[in-house]
């Protein structure tokens, strides 16, 4: 076992903690063996507690509370130049302040934290320090790093907005049509994940799968690194009739989430609860495992989470990208078509592990429990830079949250009229 930096370490909190090792297929090892622990291990032996068995409401922890009311929100009726926004694409915390990237105006914002516009940045079009279409923000040092899914480049702006450097991904090792940008690494390595597009895969016979997704690293440069590793990816049903193909999510299928806290890339696949901090290389970094006991689904839940697919199919207007038009017959047969679709989907037996991952401001990891349908409440479980827990926390359901600084949250909201706003509520503890 030489290699390993600590010894394996059963806690308190019924978590399985593993060292880091140095040998890529004996971490590869652990990894498995911690996805098994964590569905029957943790606390102590015979405790039928089935509350406490959950680290989602274990009551050692410490207990936060999110504010009733948000403390300030920007934008939604707020007409005053620069608060009005197109589409709220993202938004992060850096320091004292708040950014927001507004896809509908190609803008990069920065506000305080009593939501005082600071300053704004960028325009709609091709040229240094302009976008076309803004997908995500990250945090690098004292950096915001803006992904352009559409110019396929990463624009680093100062504090003050003002255009640091410009990025060209290579993402030649990329099989799907457009990969996703997770964030950078403490070391400045880009992290992308990339998975097999619906083009892929216009021959497949219907059915289910679950398609490997494939993380990509990149130098600071945007080079390439030649590190790529798999993990599971969504449980889907593909289907492909009449010429036509498309896949959706299996209901109450397993995922993969991914995050990155204190700069270090954060894998789990909710199979499980195992959350792993992952090196440049696919080596584990650090291990932990929490107690698991999965829970029935019932026919009920499932008839209400189909219901809510077809409540959003609606019309069919969400199934076009923004500005593209079709014909009403063709609109009319895309629905129909993704109507059966949705209702031939099957569903699994059993709740996923989890339901979300985020980083916050300060290197914390926060985890949410699978949700219901029609829950009052979602409870999320915090875990410092260590994957140590150290509190709970419960937040509601339709809340969207785009970032957690160390005492707020921001999330993105709209109301009846669809205008978009940026929420903070405050964190107590």
């Amino acid at each position: 076992m030489r290699g390993f930096v600590r010894s394996n370490v059963a806690s308190e909190s019924g978590t399985i903690w593993c060292g880091s090792s140095n040998h890529p297929r004996l971490n590869a090892l652990l990894a498995l063996v911690l996805a098994v622990l964590g569905t029957v291990c943790g606390g102590p032996a015979g405790d039928s507690r089935g509350a406490a068995a959950s680290i989602f409401n274990d009551p050692r922890l410490t207990q936060w509370k999110i504010s009733d009311a948000p403390d300030f929100v920007i934008g939604a009726p707020d007409e005053r130049e620069g608060y009005a926004f197109g589409r709220v694409a993202d938004a992060l915390v850096l320091d004292d302040r708040i950014v927001v990237a507004d896809a509908g105006f190609g803008e990069i914002r920065t506000y305080s934290l009593s939501g005082d516009l600071i300053s704004r940045s960028g325009r709609m079009g091709g040229g240094p320090g302009e976008y076309r279409a803004i997908r995500s923000l990250a945090r690098h040092a004292d950096t915001v790093v803006v992904w352009d899914v559409q110019l396929m480049r990463l624009v680093l702006l100062s504090r003050h907005g003002s255009v640091a450097r410009t990025i060209s991904p290579d993402l030649s090792a990329a099989t799907g049509l457009r990969p996703v940008f997770v964030g950078l690494t403490k070391e400045g390595s880009i992290v992308f994940r990339d998975y097999r597009s619906p083009w892929s895969l216009r021959n497949a016979p219907t059915g289910e799968r679950r398609d490997s997704v494939w993380y990509i690293l990149l130098w600071p440069d945007g080079k390439s690194q030649e590190h790529t590793w798999s993990e599971p990816g969504t449980e889907e049903y593909f289907t492909n009739r009449e010429g036509s193909w498309g896949s959706m999510p299996i209901i109450f299928g397993r995922s993969l989430f991914e995050t990155i806290a204190a700069g270090r890339l954060v894998v789990a696949v909710n199979d499980s609860l195992v959350f792993r901090q992952v090196r440049a290389d696919g080596s584990i970094e650090r291990s932990v495992a929490f107690q698991w006991t999965p829970g029935p689904v019932s026919d009920d839940w499932v008839g209400t989470k189909r219901q809510h697919l077809l409540d959003e199919l609606d019309d069919g207007s969400g199934l076009l990208p923004p500005g593209m038009v079709i014909d009403p017959p063709s609109q009319e047969k895309m629905v129909d078509r993704v109507e059966a679709q949705i209702l031939d989907l099957p569903s699994r037996q059993t709740l996923p592990a989890f339901g979300d991952l985020q980083g916050d401001a300060v290197g914390g990891i926060w985890i949410a429990e699978y949700p219901l349908p029609d829950t009052r409440e979602r409870r999320w479980v915090v875990l410092d830079s260590a994957l140590a827990p150290i509190a709970n926390v419960a937040v509601p359901p339709t809340m969207h949250i785009l970032d957690i600084g160390r005492d707020f949250i921001v999330s993105r909201k709209a109301d009846e009229l669809g205008r978009e706003s940026v929420a903070v509520y405050r964190i107590v503890r």
